[in-house]
C-alpha cells in the first residue's frame, strides 16, 4: 500500500483518502476536511509535503470525533507512524495549537480538576490579550495566576516550559507591563 504515498499528480492527489473513503474507512465529512488541509498546508508551505495527506486523514478523523488511530493509517499507508510524527510535531508547534490544547493535558498532569481547568481558561483568555506567547507557556503562566499556591518549579516540569520565562511574564503580566507583539 506505500505505492498510495508517492508523489501524485493532480488526478491522483487524493489517492489514499479517497480510497479510505470509498471503504468507508472514512466519512464524507472527514474527506472533506483532508482535502481542505492539505490544501491550506500547502498554501502554508508546510514541510513534508508528502505526508500531508496521511496527516491530514488522521486529524480530520480526530476533529470529527471519527475513531482513526495514527497505527492503523500506518497500516494502511505502509508508513512509518515517525514520519506522521514530523508533520504533527511541526503543526503542533506552529499551526495547530492554542493554549486551551494544552491546558486538560497540564491540569491532568498537576492533578488540577475539571473546574480548576475552567477557572483557568478565563485567565487564559485574559493572558491572550496582552501576550504573544507559545500556546503552552500561556497555559503555564495561567495555570501560575489562577493557582499562586502551587510552586511554579512543578508547573514548569509539567508544562515542559522553564520556570524564568513563567516568572517573566507572570511579574510582567501581574505588573501590567506586558504587551502584545
Amino acid at each position: 500500500m506505500a505505492e498510495n504515498i508517492k508523489k501524485s499528480s493532480n488526478n491522483e492527489k487524493y489517492e489514499l483518502s479517497d480510497e479510505l473513503f470509498s471503504k468507508d474507512i472514512i466519512s464524507l465529512n472527514v474527506l472533506k476536511d483532508v482535502k481542505n488541509f492539505v490544501e491550506q498546508w500547502k498554501t502554508e508551505k508546510i514541510p513534508y509535503k508528502h505526508f500531508h495527506e496521511i496527516y491530514a486523514i488522521y486529524y480530520a478523523s480526530k476533529i470529527n470525533n471519527f475513531p482513526l488511530t495514527l497505527k492503523e493509517l500506518s497500516y494502511f499507508s505502509g508508513i512509518s507512524i515517525k514520519n506522521f510524527c514530523k508533520v504533527e510535531k511541526y503543526l503542533k508547534k506552529n499551526i495547530l495549537s492554542s493554549p486551551f490544547d494544552f491546558l486538560e493535558k497540564h491540569c491532568k498532569l498537576l492533578n488540577l480538576t475539571f473546574s480548576d481547568e475552567k477557572l483557568v481558561k478565563t485567565k487564559i483568555e485574559e493572558i491572550e490579550k496582552v501576550f504573544s506567547a507559545s500556546p503552552s507557556i500561556i497555559s503555564a503562566v495561567a495555570i501560575s495566576l489562577v493557582f499562586m499556591q502551587i510552586d511554579r518549579k512543578l508547573i514548569a516540569r509539567a508544562t515542559g516550559s522553564s520556570t524564568s520565562a513563567i516568572n517573566k511574564m507572570v511579574n510582567e503580566y501581574t505588573r501590567g507591563s506586558a504587551k502584545k507583539v
